[in-house]
């Protein structure tokens, strides 16, 4: 991600991938994922690349009306240690409906949630809250060199 051979560059990498103090949860699909808000990642930005030091815009986005979501391409541009940067990322988010006409409500704020998602994603491909999207399962564990090959239930691959 970064290249630490030098004091700036481990402290720079460092710092935005620091935990945050508070996190928010939410439950999708019977799942607990942990997040943080847009917000709190344009704050980490800032303090530690300065308010110049990067920049984020919308490259393409469109509604995808069979997934019934609003997705955004999002690029990144940071100046890290002397070097330019550069992240894309899609993000999205299901289009909020009138519950009486099924009507979309406000096709800008899903857009909107759509470019915070896919800033949010960027930023963590420069290490920016990445620590929240760590997979945890008991079934995975590490194969020695030379030991059989770990298998699933099934006879697959182990689940990850």
């Amino acid at each position: 991600m970064f290249d630490h051979h030098t004091p700036a560059a481990a402290n720079t990498g460092a710092r935005l991938a620091a935990p945050f103090d508070v996190t928010f949860t939410d439950v999708r699909g019977g799942v607990e994922l942990r997040y943080v808000s847009g917000e709190q990642v344009v704050r980490r930005l800032n303090e530690v690349l300065g308010v110049s030091g990067w920049s984020f815009r919308i490259l393409r986005h469109d509604i995808h009306g069979e997934a019934d979501e609003a997705w955004a391409l999002g690029e990144l541009v940071a100046e890290i240690d002397g070097r330019t940067v550069v992240r894309q990322q899609f993000g999205s988010q299901k289009l909020k409906r009138s519950r009486s006409t099924g009507a979309p409500l406000d096709i800008g704020f899903d857009l909107k949630g759509a470019a915070t998602d896919a800033m949010k994603k960027c930023a963590s491909l420069l290490g920016v809250g990445l620590y929240l999207s760590r997979k945890e399962s008991k079934d995975v564990r590490p194969v020695l060199s030379g030991a059989k090959r770990l298998s699933g239930a099934n006879g697959g691959p182990p689940m990850r």
